[in-house]
């Protein structure tokens, strides 16, 4: 795959996450962009995902690393 295409492809993953996530925190009562938010992240490409899109979102958040030697 080519750079430019790749890169596309990461870009319209990104925008369907993001717009996921959107969903489910405009349902949340306790998800709120007063405040800072604090997200737990073991470094997995899921949780710093999740923290990325919701920087993205417009959320103040602080991140809280967390590491169990589960693997």
């Amino acid at each position: 795959m080519n750079r430019a295409l790749h890169d596309s492809a990461r870009n319209v993953s990104f925008v369907w996450m993001a717009k996921s996530v959107e969903a489910i925190v405009d349902q949340s009562p306790y998800l709120k962009k007063e405040g800072t938010l604090l997200v737990g992240v073991s470094g997995g490409a899921d949780s710093v995902v999740l923290a990325h899109v919701l920087h993205h979102l417009g959320f103040s958040i602080a991140i809280a690393h967390c590491h169990f030697n589960l693997r």
